[in-house]
């Protein structure tokens, strides 16, 4: 790949949104030049949109957790569909290792936790699944992204001493450095709605876009798209096809019961400008659990292992499965809320009797997103 390819995309990693005119000056090149190694890019399916990651508690809204096991991979693929189905799922993967399974999320209304559940005992009844690990997140959690000024695209390696990593840990504070947030009772109208969903699919659409698609004037998708970034947006990710980085190796680490001084010092160490230069996510849990997953080059997976494992005993190791369908990052769904009554919807028919009826139905085809 080309050194300017290698700075195009480290620039767009650190800011996905990053304008043309901006990047050009950076990476010191004519906006032209620029937006032709994008294209590029693009059209050899390296780079493609951004999209936003909201954060739940902004819009009233808890994230769970939730650990599958499946006993056959006919029960893994009952499992996926009705993940499909559930109006409140935000995301899934297949994992194995310790067993196979899948690991999901759901951002669900605090008063949804139970018809979670009911949802979750009616797929047991049916077969669907057996066993499962449920756990509500605390809404503790961070992100590191690929930091490609530590790649070596000449030698195509990675230039990374874990051990100033492990130092770092030594060094962090045993206390948080970050308190659950307290969950919010937005007030939602179908304009926010659906410009939630939109940049969930695509960060980068534009303010006219908007102003065709729902038929609202400039001022108004101005104002809203600004408040919508502003008030529920964590952060934009940049797709990037980054195998071509060996960043391929796609690891899932539990902890049911860690050190609560260990837990706090690595949630702290993700922090630290020494963190690992590839993207991985980390999120405290309930009952003092913790969940760490993402990708790195093959290579330095072990050392990623070894390194968690002194702070982190009994940690569980599973290989994430992102082979097309085996996973899947579902975009905001504006239909799980009524605009109406101002809520989040939490009856039964919604979160529980329609999926199960969907899934009696062998249906194909969601509730949703």
């Amino acid at each position: 790949m080309a050194e300017v390819d290698v700075r195009i995309l480290h620039m767009i990693e650190l800011n996905p949104t990053i304008s043309i005119q901006t990047l050009a000056k950076r990476v010191n090149i004519s906006w032209i030049t620029a937006n032709r190694h994008i294209e590029r890019l693009k059209q050899k399916g390296i780079l493609s949109n951004p999209i936003a990651v909201f954060e739940p508690a902004t819009l009233g809204l808890e994230r769970h957790i939730i650990l599958f096991r499946a006993d056959s991979e006919n029960q893994l693929v009952s499992l996926e569909a009705a993940c499909d189905i559930h109006p409140y799922t935000h995301y899934r993967t297949r994992i194995y290792g310790p067993y196979a399974g899948l690991f999901t999320q759901f951002d669900i209304p605090p008063k949804g936790k139970q018809n979670l559940h009911a949802f979750i005992e009616g797929m047991k009844e049916r077969g669907v699944c057996d066993e499962f690990t449920g756990l509500r997140s605390t809404g503790c959690r961070t992100s590191t992204v690929t930091n490609i000024e530590r790649f070596d695209a000449k030698e195509s390696r990675w230039d990374y001493d874990w051990k100033t990593w492990s130092q770092a840990i030594d060094m962090a504070s045993a206390e948080l450095s970050e308190q659950e947030p307290a969950i919010q009772t937005p007030s939602l109208n179908s304009i926010d709605l659906n410009i939630l969903k939109e940049l969930t699919a695509n960060a980068n659409i534009s303010q006219s876009e908007l102003q065709e698609k729902y038929s609202i004037s400039q001022s108004t998708a101005s104002r809203k798209m600004i408040a919508v970034n502003e008030n529920y947006i964590r952060s934009i990710r940049a797709q990037i096809d980054r195998s071509i980085f060996d960043v391929t190796s796609t690891k899932l680490f539990y902890c049911d019961s860690p050190d609560s001084h260990n837990r706090a010092r690595v949630f702290n160490a993700f922090y630290s400008d020494e963190a690992p230069p590839f993207p991985l996510s980390v999120d405290l849990l309930e009952n003092g659990s913790m969940i760490i997953w993402g990708r790195m080059p093959p290579s330095q997976e072990h050392h990623l292992y070894y390194t968690l494992w002194r702070y982190l005993k009994g940690i569980q190791v599973f290989t994430m499965d992102t082979v097309k369908g085996h996973s899947r990052l579902y975009w905001f769904y504006p239909e799980n809320y009524d605009t109406t009554k101002k809520e989040w919807k939490t009856d039964l028919e919604w979160m529980v009797l329609t999926p199960l009826r969907l899934i009696d139905r062998g249906s194909s085809t969601n509730i949703v997103h």
